[in-house]
């Protein structure tokens, strides 16, 4: 097992270690959340040292004790209430050295998503690229989540019926949307505190089969990289021809007047 270490010495939390679910209302209000953290074992830290979860949005979160490395214990209330709503809820975990007087830190993991529901892809053991994740969004329809995982996820909002499929199935709808996901995606990809993204590889052989080589060095300038992302953009587009497919409609149903 790889045990990563920063240079403050602390060994890093990664996804395969833990993993969070979250219970939602019928509507999908996240309501609170079950932690499994039985990897945390593998980090081969003292017995004693305590663990920690802070599930987050934006500036708003909770801390919950989650006893210790050598016994995990759950705590009985996980209730996501304080946790302001309108988007993707993450986890932080952290394992503390009990024995010092300032806590030192001994393991930290950021960044980390709750589970995903399965979409068709990842039954058949393909991994979509941008697999659909039913997410309380308040009013917005869609959002883009590019949280330190395996993959992005396209973001769609659990009030309404069906979305995902509608998305997929709505040729202008399936075009408004996946061109401007599309483009944030590629301008995240950009961004320095992207390259050790586990996705980023993937995503760089999917530019490759639209054209479009990833550059060896990232753009110094704003119009280099915009102009980049533009045409990253218009070949994604052209691939897909989604003004095309948008065109092809059902004739309208007549309508009669008196």
């Amino acid at each position: 097992m790889k045990r990563t270490i920063n240079s403050t010495g602390r060994l890093r939390i990664n996804r395969s270690m833990v993993s969070f679910d979250i219970a939602r209302t019928p509507d999908g209000l996240p309501t609170s959340f079950t932690a499994h953290l039985a990897g945390l074992s593998e980090l081969g830290l003292p017995h004693d040292a305590s663990v920690i979860v802070e599930p987050y949005f934006r500036a708003s979160g909770s801390r919950f004790t989650y006893g210790t490395i050598g016994e995990i214990t759950p705590p009985t209330d996980t209730s996501l209430a304080e946790i302001d709503k309108g988007g993707e809820i993450l986890f932080r975990v952290k394992v503390i050295d009990t024995t010092s007087h300032v806590g030192r830190l001994l393991a930290s993991g950021h960044r980390i998503p709750a589970n995903a529901p399965l979409v068709s892809g990842d039954q058949a053991g393909i991994k979509p690229l941008l697999p659909a994740k039913p997410e309380w969004l308040g009013e917005r329809i869609w959002d883009i989540s590019l949280a330190d995982t395996d993959r992005p996820y396209l973001l769609v909002n659990n009030r309404i019926p069906d979305l995902a499929y509608r998305i997929k199935n709505d040729p202008l709808l399936r075009g408004s949307v996946f061109v401007e996901a599309f483009r944030k995606i590629v301008m995240h990809m950009l961004d320095p505190e992207s390259a050790e993204l586990e996705w980023l590889a993937s995503w760089k052989i999917f530019l490759a089969k639209l054209g479009i080589s990833f550059p060896s060095q990232l753009f110094d300038e704003d119009d280099e990289r915009d102009t980049f992302v533009n045409q990253a953009v218009a070949a994604f587009s052209n691939k897909y021809q989604f003004a095309t497919q948008a065109m092809i409609t059902k004739e309208p149903e007549p309508s009669y007047h008196e």
